[in-house]
């Protein structure tokens, strides 16, 4: 079974295990949690800037999963808090070198308003790190003609993006886009030569989530009956 499946299949026991005890649970107050999964198409440009200006395309598709928190404010805005992770198998070939990105993840603010009853639309913003590793050639000798080198990093950034999502009851869809911006990937690569790679990220999500506890829309201002 591939990793992103293997992830798939856990994160979707876990949310059976949440849902089932979602109705027993009363928090009090405008707030709410959120946990949730998702697919995500990506692209993540990258440009090997040292030694010279070569592109590739670290992209393709990932699944993760999220855990947030909103606070309901007054006139139909939330405000809230949200981390996620994505586990991601792509990579691209530059000048005979091979860049991995392994994972991204993101630790967002959020500022949403109330449509009605169902439809949130919202802003994010906030920290995003890029796990990504090389893998090329070093000089050869005469003991190891084919040496390999690897280098990895983990390189933080920033990210913004936009989303809408759909309720109903204890139940969320949701459709996302994130920008987002990293630090160089800097290091001595094969046969000696200095490389940077700048990286930047579109990801695109469709996923669910699930209310846990109180939620000021179905519960207090539109009590379903």
């Amino acid at each position: 079974m591939a990793p992103t499946t293997r992830l798939l299949a856990l994160a979707l026991a876990l949310c059976g295990a949440t849902a089932t005890s979602v109705s027993a649970q009363n928090v009090e107050g405008d707030s709410r949690l959120r946990f949730g999964v998702f697919l995500q198409g990506y692209s993540l440009p990258a440009r090997e800037t040292v030694p010279g200006g070569v592109t590739g395309d670290v992209g393709g598709y990932g699944v993760g999963a999220s855990f947030g928190y909103d606070w309901s404010l007054w006139n139909g805005w939330i405000v809230g808090l949200e981390a996620d992770g994505v586990a991601i198998d792509a990579g691209t070939n530059i000048r005979g070198s091979k860049y991995n990105g392994d994972y991204l993840a993101n630790v967002r603010g959020r500022l949403g308003y109330n449509l009605d009853r169902n439809w949130l639309v919202y802003a994010t913003g906030g920290l995003a790190v890029n796990g990504i590793h090389y893998r090329g050639s070093t000089t050869s000798t005469v003991g190891n003609p084919n040496a390999i080198l690897k280098e990895s990093a983990t390189l933080p950034g920033w990210t913004i993006g936009t989303g809408a999502e759909w309720r109903y009851y204890g139940s969320i869809l949701f459709g996302e886009y994130l920008y987002a911006n990293y630090q160089p990937f800097e290091f001595t690569g094969g046969f000696n030569i200095n490389r940077q790679l700048d990286t930047e990220a579109h990801t695109f999500r469709l996923g669910v989530k699930w209310l846990i506890g109180h939620d000021y829309y179905d519960d207090v201002k539109y009590p379903r009956r």
